[in-house]
C-alpha cells in the first residue's frame, strides 16, 4: 500500500506520514486505513443508471485500471481489465498496489508496484510477463511508489525515492538508472515521467529534470523556490508543470531549462495540466480549474468545483483533460463537470460516490472517469448521459487507460 494515501498538503506543501510498514507502531494510524478501505467497499453498486450505450467503436478496446488499498490491508491492489464498451470484468491480476497511470503499448500493459516491482501483463490475458525489481531510488520514508511511461521499446519508472529507470519494454532488462540529486524533505518522485523527442522530463521535489532518453544523461535542471510536485506536460517545445511553492505553474523551454513564465494559484498544482488552443488548464488542491494563457500565464477564468465528498486521504486537487473545445473536470467533493474550454461555462455535470483525483480519459465520444472509492464511472461526452459503471475492490487515484 502506498505511503502516498498518508499525503496531507497544508499550506500548499507535501508533508509525510510514515508508510504501511510502519503503522505498527501507530494504531490509531491503522485504524484510520481499516476506515478508509472499509468505507471504500461499502458500496458496490453506484447510485447509475445506465441510460445510453457508448457506441460499438469501443467494442474491440479495454479500459486498464490500477486499483489499491483492497477490502483488507493485505489486499494491496490490482490491475482490473473492463470492456470498454460494457464494463464487463475481462481479467484482474496482483500487482501490487499503485497510483500511478498503467502505460500500454506492446501487447502489454506496464505498472510500478508498491511492493517495489515494475510489472509488464499480457494486455488480453491478464498474464505476467516479466517483473523488474527496483533498487536504487527506493526511500524508507516515502514507501514503493513508481509511475511508468512508455515510449517505443522502452518503458521509463519514476521510482519514488528520486531514481529514474529505462527498461527494455519486451524483457524489463535494465538499461540505464539515473538518481536524482536530492536530499531531505524534497528527496522524492511522485509522478509519470513526459517523453518527447528524445527527453524525458522529470517533475521531482526539487524541480524539473531532462534527461537523455537513450543513456539517461542530465541535460538540463530547473530548481525554483519551493521546489515542484506535478506532473511535466510537453506542448510547442515548452514544458509545463505544477509546483507547490509560492507560484505553483510554471512554464519551462523544453530545450534550455530557461524559465518562460510563472503563475500563482491559491492551491498546490499536482494532477497534469492541460494544454491546447493556446491555453494552460489546471487543476489545484484548492479546488479550482483554472485557464492560462499558454504565452503569458494570464488568468483566462476560473471555476470552483463544489461537492461534498469526504476529504480523500491523497487531495490532488481538480484533475482535468482537455478535449476539443470542451475541459472535463473531477473535483474532490466529488463533482464531475464538462465546461466550455474558452470560457469556463458549466455545460453539464454530474455527482459521483466521492472525490476524482485523476483526469477523465476521453475517447469515441465516450468519458472514463475513476473515484477514489474505486468506482468507474462513463459518460456519454456530447450531454453527460450515464454508460455503465463499474465498481473495483479497491480505491482508484490513477486515470484509466485505454488499449
Amino acid at each position: 500500500m502506498s505511503s502516498r494515501y498518508c499525503r496531507n498538503f497544508r499550506n500548499g506543501r507535501a508533508h509525510q506520514m510514515p508508510p504501511v510498514r510502519y503503522l505498527r507502531r501507530a494504531p490509531i494510524l491503522l485504524l484510520c486505513f481499516l476506515l478508509l478501505a472499509c468505507a471504500a467497499q461499502q458500496d458496490k453498486s453506484p447510485a447509475v443508471t445506465p441510460t445510453v450505450s457508448l457506441g460499438s467503436s469501443l467494442a474491440q478496446h479495454t479500459i486498464y485500471v490500477t486499483t489499491t488499498i483492497g477490502a483488507s490491508l493485505h489486499n494491496d491492489g490490482f490491475l482490473v481489465a473492463l470492456d470498454a464498451e460494457t464494463g464487463k470484468l475481462r481479467w484482474q491480476t496482483n500487482t501490487a498496489g499503485t497510483i500511478g497511470i498503467p502505460a500500454v503499448g506492446n501487447g502489454a500493459v506496464y505498472v510500478a508496484g508498491d511492493d517495489g516491482n515494475v510489472y509488464a501483463v499480457n494486455a488480453t490475458t491478464g498474464q505476467k510477463l516479466w517483473t523488474f525489481q527496483r533498487t536504487v531510488g527506493v526511500s524508507d520514508n516515502s514507501g514503493y511508489d513508481g509511475y511508468v511511461a512508455l515510449s517505443g521499446q522502452t518503458l521509463y519508472v519514476n521510482s519514488d525515492g528520486a531514481a529514474v529507470y529505462a527498461l527494455d519494454a519486451a524483457t524489463g532488462h535494465q538499461r540505464w538508472v539515473f538518481s536524482l540529486p536530492l536530499a531531505g524533505a524534497h528527496d522524492h518522485l511522485y509522478t509519470t515521467p513526459s517523453v518527447v523527442n528524445g527527453t524525458v522530463f522529470v517533475g521531482s521535489g526539487a524541480g524539473l529534470y531532462a534527461l537523455d532518453a537513450n543513456s539517461g544523461a542530465l541535460r538540463w535542471k530547473f530548481e525554483p523556490n519551493g521546489g515542484l510536485g506535478g506532473v511535466p506536460v510537453v506542448k510547442n517545445n515548452v514544458v509545463y508543470v505544477g509546483g507547490s511553492g509560492f507560484y505553483t505553474v510554471y512554464a519551462v523551454d523544453a530545450q534550455t531549462g530557461n524559465q518562460l513564465w510563472h503563475s500563482q494559484a491559491a492551491g498546490s498544482v499536482i494532477s497534469p495540466p492541460a494544454v491546447g488552443d493556446g491555453m494552460v488548464y489546471i487543476g489545484s488542491t484548492d479546488q479550482t480549474v483554472y485557464a492560462l494563457n499558454a504565452q503569458t500565464g494570464s488568468l483566462a477564468w476560473k471555476y470552483a468545483t463544489t461537492g461534498n465528498a469526504a476529504q480523500p486521504p491523497l487531495p490532488t486537487g481538480s484533475a482535468v483533460t482537455l478535449d476539443g473545445d470542451m475541459v472535463y473536470a473531477g473535483g474532490q467533493g466529488g463533482g464531475f463537470y464538462a465546461l466550455n474550454a474558452q470560457t469556463g461555462k458549466v455545460m453539464w455535470s454530474k455527482m459521483l460516490d466521492s472525490a476524482v483525483d485523476s483526469p477523465p480519459t476521453v475517447a469515441f465520444g465516450a468519458i472514463f472517469v475513476a473515484s477514489d472509492s474505486g468506482t468507474v464511472y462513463t459518460f456519454r461526452e456530447s450531454d453527460g448521459a450515464p454508460g455503465w459503471s463499474y465498481h473495483a475492490n479497491g480505491m482508484i487515484y490513477a486515470s484509466p487507460a485505454l488499449s
